[in-house]
């Protein structure tokens, strides 16, 4: 994997498939890439090595409920996440922006 800036952040979805579950409801897998873990329960926070960050990433299954407006489109009025599993953290690696200075 390439670096990426010291001072960036990865985020991402990576959608797998969409699943009609009733009438007005749709099931969405995707793969989610985080920097911090999902979990907000967890007492410690992790500090990767200097040089790396973390991307933590994550099944999720997230359901969409969606209702017919008065303007004659569908609009999501409920949206779910009934289940996650997290898969892995990983560290990348980072380099410094270049200055612009002379």
């Amino acid at each position: 994997k390439p670096d990426v800036m010291s001072d960036a952040f990865i985020y991402g979805v990576d959608l797998h498939s969409v699943e009609q579950v009733d009438e007005d409801t749709f099931r969405a897998k995707a793969t989610w890439y985080t920097p911090y873990e999902y979990d907000d329960n967890s007492e410690e926070y992790y500090i990767p090595p200097e040089g790396k960050v973390a991307v933590y990433s994550y099944d999720v299954w997230q359901d969409f409920t969606f209702e017919w407006n008065r303007r004659g489109w569908w609009t999501v009025v409920d949206i779910e996440l009934p289940q996650y599993e997290f898969l892995e953290m990983e560290l990348v690696g980072t380099y410094e922006k270049p200055s612009l200075a002379f």
